[in-house]
């Protein structure tokens, strides 16, 4: 669901704490680029012979190297030392070319090893503590899993249903993973042997909860205790990536899994689209950053594609785990992904691989557990006579089975239950798509200003049947915050996969304080089909008095998900010098500062990177993204009108399982005003104080530390 991104906006000001791709501490001048150098994805115009596609290449002097048939997509190399972000703008201004952009390289969430245990609480949980050393809760909760011992009563298997796991490689003859394993293949070496690399232990961990077979006297199980696991090994890259894709819809998957992230790239979301008319469901990891992905945007995970379905973690007390990306529109549902067994490897004395097992936790483990679950639909629905599941109605069934466990922070806010996917009786499954303020009526500055009314428009998604009437009823639960006409229908029925747009007025207090999440819920019905969808809207508007402004807020550990804070301002036609500056007191994490005019700046996840990647930012802003958080951007003539500015709380990897409680930074705004209006050079400060402070939630036993898949 990429659609939009949000971050720190204050005054414009979003505030989003984000993690570094990388693992350990290097500072960012120090991060490789996300991308191969040398190499690109070019997408030509239809009907683009040939001899003209060698001659767009010309200026860059590109050879291509691969062509993905199915996608219309091909990989181009370019000569050593060849700077790629000139090579794009190159080939972008070519009225041959739609699209060129970066190899860009995801990254798999990264996994350390733990003590061993055998539970696995994500199946049935017994409600018996874990010693799994993870940063999450480990004492379970009884009927805190999905539900897999009334699924198995049902259907055990599914043996004619196909998972691609597209990872690095995987120990092909681990004893709990060899029955299930069909042939794949290796993109990283160009052969048929997607056996793990030196180092590679990811791709295992995932197969694992993908595909262990069950009932064979041996260590663990998958959900599908007998389903088809297809091991496709890639090194990360997109252009290996669209190869896995294209590979798994030639060699008849039904599912794919997707435990990997990074920046967007068209290429890629070309390719998923069309996996989508091959009736291919796509399972995503949502990430392990802690954050928003509304704010700052992952891929795939992030694409507005209706076969795509994104997967956040939950941990065995079922709520959500501390490090798992949310997002009310871009995140579906959750899975168990703290504290998760599955198969492994290590190496014995005399140097040999050993197959073994570890705990280990991460969406990672989410989105495979989910891929099983909605396997093992697809089995025991066309055993029971249903046509041939494709992604809509595994998906349906998925999110319409969900047991509730969080309020606003997914589509769903609910966990996976197989169980309820496999029993549930047809219906729509309405979610929220989006949502923005309209205030054409206002200022139409398209935010909430004190004492403004505006139109909300609450745009709806039905991902199952069709519903017939669709009814909402809006109430919001903050106080500044006025639900004036509560009510509306949509003219017309909302056929599956369909959206359309219910209309509310609201109105903001007139002494209504910035920053605020203003939290409401929507309750939609559809004859006997009831559902409320909870979401927030952010409340920034400044409005400084006499020429100065300060305000005092804080990020609550009880909410770590609340990392971004919006605030818009206005400056005045003849002003001049106006200057946004960032600091912090803060240890272990800094700010970045974004501005922009007009409109929010949308980051893309490598927003941080220098030089900026292609495709990584919107144009039009502004950034200083240093390794301190002393950040200025200053335009001498800015243009009259609403700016924004977002700040961005940069997090390394070893720190995510760090939750800030209390982020203190100081951002201040100000401008010289137009000649003539007796300011003489007035300045409007704003300064957000969060008390210092940072809540240590990593737990380590011995040398070995939980980390996050």
């Amino acid at each position: 669901m990429i659609t939009r991104s949000t971050l720190i906006l204050i005054a414009g000001l979003w505030f989003a704490p984000f993690a570094s791709a990388a693992s350990g501490s290097p500072t960012k001048a120090e991060q490789p680029l996300p991308y191969r150098p040398g190499e690109l994805l070019v997408k030509f115009q239809p009907g683009t012979d040939a001899r003209a596609r060698a001659l767009a290449m010309a200026p860059v002097n590109g050879k291509r190297a691969q062509t993905f048939r199915r996608f219309g997509v091909e990989k181009w190399t370019l000569p050593d030392n060849t700077d790629v972000a000139t090579s794009v703008r190159q080939l972008q201004a070519s009225r041959q070319v739609v699209y060129a952009e970066p190899n860009f390289i995801h990254q798999p969430h990264e996994v350390f090893p733990d003590e061993l245990d055998e539970r696995q609480w994500g199946l049935y949980n017994t409600g018996k503590s874990l010693s799994s050393g993870s940063i999450d809760p480990t004492d379970g909760l009884p009927g805190a899993d999905m539900d897999l011992p009334r699924a198995w009563d049902l259907q055990t298997h599914a043996d004619s249903v196909v998972i691609a796991v597209i990872d690095n490689g995987i120990l092909l003859s681990h004893p709990d993973l060899e029955a299930n394993l069909i042939p794949g293949w290796d993109f990283a070496a160009d052969d048929a042997d997607p056996t793990a690399g030196p180092d590679e232990i990811h791709g295992t961990l995932v197969a694992g909860t993908a595909g262990a077979r069950g009932s064979n006297g041996t260590g663990i199980t998958s959900p599908a205790q007998r389903v088809q696991i297809m091991p496709l090994r890639t090194n990360y890259s997109v252009a290996q990536l669209i190869a896995a894709y294209q590979y798994a819809a030639d060699n008849g998957a039904h599912i794919i899994n997707a435990s990997y992230g990074g920046a967007y790239s068209q290429a890629e979301f070309d390719a998923i689209e069309q996996l989508e008319k091959e009736g291919i469901l796509f399972l995503a990891a949502a990430g392990n950053g802690g954050y928003s992905n509304d704010a700052i945007p992952n891929a795939p995970s992030g694409y507005d594609l209706p076969n795509v379905l994104s997967v956040a973690s939950s941990h065995p007390q079922d709520g959500l785990s501390v490090f798992t990306q949310i997002g009310p529109r871009s995140v579906d549902l959750a899975a168990p992904g703290s504290s998760i067994y599955t198969t492994s490897w290590t190496r014995n004395e005399q140097g040999d691989r050993v197959a073994t097992y570890q705990f280990a936790e991460g969406t990672s483990f989410s989105a495979p557990y989910t891929a099983a679950v909605a396997a093992l639909v697809k089995a025991e629905r066309e055993s029971q006579g249903e046509n041939p599941l494709d992604y809509r109605e595994m998906k349906g069934r998925l999110l319409a089975g969900v047991d509730p466990i969080t309020n606003g922070k997914l589509a769903t806010d609910g966990r996976a239950n197989a169980h309820g996917a496999m029993t549930i009786s047809p219906r729509p499954v309405l979610v929220i798509a989006d949502w923005h303020i309209d205030d054409a009526a206002g200022n139409s500055n398209g935010e909430l200003d004190p004492a403004e009314s505006a139109t909300l428009r609450v745009k709806l998604s039905n991902q199952w049947h069709d519903a017939a009437v669709v009814t909402g009823i809006l109430r919001s639960l903050a106080p500044d915050l006025i639900v004036v006409d509560d009510s509306d229908s949509l003219a017309s029925p909302l056929s599956q996969g369909a959206e359309a747009e219910l209309a509310f007025t609201v109105r903001m207090a007139g002494g209504a304080r910035a920053h605020q999440h203003l939290p409401l819920e929507l309750s939609l019905s559809d004859g006997d089909y009831e559902v409320t969808r909870r979401f927030a809207l952010e409340f920034g508007s400044l409005a400084p008095e006499e020429g100065k402004l300060t305000l005092d807020e804080r990020i609550r550990e009880s909410s770590h998900w609340d990392q971004v804070h919006g605030f818009h301002f206005e400056v005045p036609e003849g002003a001049r010098n106006l200057t946004v500056t960032t600091t912090s007191t803060a240890s272990g994490a800094e700010v970045d500062l974004l501005v922009r005019h007009g409109a929010r700046p949308e980051p893309q996840f490598c927003y941080w990177y220098t030089p900026l990647p292609p495709n990584c930012m919107d144009k039009d802003t502004l950034r200083s993204v240093g390794s301190t958080s002393d950040e200025a951007i200053t335009i001498a003539e800015p243009s009259p009108g609403i700016y924004y500015a977002s700040v961005i709380l940069f997090i390394p990897t070893e720190k995510v399982g760090y939750v800030p409680s209390e982020m203190p930074y100081t951002l201040s705004v100000r401008f010289d005003p137009p000649s003539g209006d007796g300011g003489g050079g007035a300045m409007l400060w704003l300064i957000a104080a969060l008390l210092p402070g940072l809540t240590v939630r990593r737990r380590i036993r011995g040398k070995v530390r939980k980390a996050i898949a």
